[in-house]
C-alpha cells in the first residue's frame, strides 16, 4: 500500500465519487443508475445514499438523487472566504447602473451556476434572486456568460 493511500476510508471515498456523478448529472440519479455507473456494491450505495441524505448532502425526489443544500451552502461559505462578493461589490453596482438592471455574481458548480453575489435593479419589476441561488448552465444568463 502506497504511504499516501493508508488513510484512504474506501466508503467516504465512494461517497465522494456518488457526489461526484450527481453533480454531473443534470437529472439527478436513482441508486441504481449509481450502482451501474461506478460499480458500488448495493448495501454500500443504500448507506452512502441515507447517510448523504440525513446530512442534506443529497436531496431525494421519488426515486431521483439530487446534491443537496448544504453543498451549495459550503460553496457560499467558501466563496466569502476569499472575500469575492464583497470586492466585487462596487464593480456589480456600476455594471447594474450601467444596464439599468440587476447583476449578478456567480461561479461554476459543476455544470450548474451558483449566484455568490446580487445588486438589485432600481426597477420595480424585475429578476430577483439571491446568493446560494444554483440554476443550471444552459438555461441562465449567468450560465450562458461562462
Amino acid at each position: 500500500m502506497e504511504a499516501d493511500q493508508k488513510y484512504i476510508i474506501p466508503n467516504l471515498q465512494k461517497a465522494c465519487r456518488v457526489l461526484n456523478a450527481l453533480g454531473e448529472s443534470s437529472e439527478g440519479m436513482t441508486v441504481a443508475e449509481v450502482i451501474r455507473g461506478l460499480g458500488i456494491p448495493q448495501t454500500t450505495a443504500l448507506r452512502i445514499f441515507s447517510t448523504l441524505e440525513a446530512e442534506n448532502y443529497v436531496e431525494k425526489t421519488g426515486r431521483i438523487y439530487r446534491l443537496g443544500s448544504v453543498l451549495t451552502q459550503l460553496q457560499i461559505q467558501q466563496s466569502q472566504q476569499f472575500d469575492l462578493v464583497s470586492c466585487a461589490k462596487p464593480a456589480m453596482q456600476r455594471l447594474a447602473e450601467a444596464a439599468d438592471e440587476t447583476a449578478h455574481l456567480a461561479i461554476l458548480s459543476g455544470f450548474k451556476t451558483l449566484i455568490i453575489g446580487v445588486c438589485e435593479s432600481p426597477h420595480p419589476v424585475r429578476a430577483t434572486s439571491r446568493p446560494g441561488t444554483l440554476a443550471e448552465s444552459h438555461c441562465c444568463a449567468t450560465g450562458k456568460v461562462f
